[in-house]
């Protein structure tokens, strides 16, 4: 079935295969997330582990060594001279932007982008800094763009501050695809050159550069500040990292705890997404290889079909031909994979690839997937 009990050092053999526990956690195959979705209670088992194995003490209110030495890691992962420990996304992108915009300056994000859709306008109604939102058929765009809105600015009779640039890549709302490199590249050379600041909302950024032949740094140095999930790919129940200059992080403390930021400790986040960042490049390049080799397999079977997505991550189109696709999802699930919705306006499935594929043999799940299992 699509479910199994992996040792712990399974999960990552760069960071405890001098390990001889055999404690277990179930881990689900799965096709929707960009982690392995842990169970309460694999969670609890692995919170157990990493506090027995590190001896560490707990931080309070963020602070302590281990943040502080997982802020600094971090940092250092994306090309930063530092980091702050927020508590969500929305918190992180929304200080951000507070860095770089007062009230007399707006920002400019794409109107699909996360920023402007899912945070509630909390931006603008909290921080009064303006959105302004660029429609696009391909979920980006350009210098042109944003020197367009600098002109007709200019021609009104109010002008209008242009105080920061947020680009968000991947694309949740375009299946993950990515911004094309070119692009945020000449975008950055127009931004420092008019003197206006830069963000990465890059939530996914190191899964997307690893799938790349560029490094993390070659994305993040084209930014003045990043933004980085801790559950996306890193498995932590919750928790984002703010990173940039000293002189941009040294003060956020206060910002976060003003904004409901200072949870009494977030230890329990942090140990888990450290445990799973270390080696996590490896692993997801060689879970899209791997998932590629699936998918090419089951292809091969009458009643599949794939296709790569243009400047695409970890989500791929998957299309029956000769079943109903809602009676062959709900034979999945309850094979216990979990499975995503049926897209019916494309005729498809958008399955993600992620590290649970590395621990179910092809044949296995191809047979999963034929009802030959």
């Amino acid at each position: 079935m699509g479910n199994i009990l992996l040792r712990i050092q399974d999960l990552n053999q760069h960071v405890v295969d001098q390990d001889t526990t055999n404690e277990k956690l179930e881990v689900s195959l799965n096709f929707t997330s960009d982690g392995l979705q842990l169970s309460p209670v694999s969670y609890a088992k692995l919170l157990v582990y990493l506090t027995q194995k590190q001896q560490f003490k707990a931080d309070v209110y963020g602070l302590g060594t281990i943040v502080h030495n997982f802020e600094q890691k971090v940092a250092q992962v994306l090309g930063k001279e530092k980091a702050i420990y927020m508590p969500t996304g929305t918190m992180a992108n929304h200080i951000a932007m507070r860095l770089h915009c007062s009230r007399e300056q707006n920002a400019v994000v794409h109107e699909q982008s996360h920023m402007y859709r899912d945070c509630g306008n909390a931006i603008s109604h909290l921080s009064g800094i303006p959105l302004i939102p660029i429609s696009t058929t391909n979920f980006s765009f350009s210098a042109e763009h944003i020197e367009k809105i600098i002109k007709d600015a200019s021609e009104d009779k109010i002008t209008t501050q242009l105080g920061a640039i947020a680009i968000e890549t991947p694309v949740r709302r375009n299946n993950l695809e990515n911004v094309s490199f070119d692009t945020m590249r000449d975008i950055s050379v127009f931004a420092r050159k008019n003197d206006i600041a830069l963000h990465l909302d890059g939530a996914r950024i190191i899964g997307a550069a690893a799938l790349s032949n560029k490094k993390v740094e070659d994305f993040t140095s084209l930014f003045d500040t990043v933004y980085l999930s801790l559950y996306k790919h890193f498995n932590s129940i919750s928790g984002a990292i703010l990173a940039g200059s000293k002189e941009q992080i040294n003060d956020l403390h206060n910002e976060r705890r003003m904004f409901g930021g200072g949870l009494r400790s977030c230890w329990e986040n942090i140990i888990v997404a450290d445990f799973f960042l270390t080696g996590f490049e490896e692993r997801f390049a060689k879970a899209q290889e791997i998932g590629k080799t699936f998918l090419n397999l089951l292809s091969k079977h009458s009643n599949f079909s794939f296709e790569e997505l243009e400047n695409g991550t970890n989500v791929y189109k998957l299309c029956l031909d000769n079943e109903n696709p809602i009676v062959f999802r709900e034979k999945l699930l309850s094979k216990g994979i979990d499975f995503p919705e049926f897209n019916a306006k494309n005729n498809c499935f958008y399955i993600k690839i992620n590290e649970s594929i590395l621990h179910f043999g092809i044949e296995k799940m191809i047979a999963l997937f034929t009802n030959k299992d």
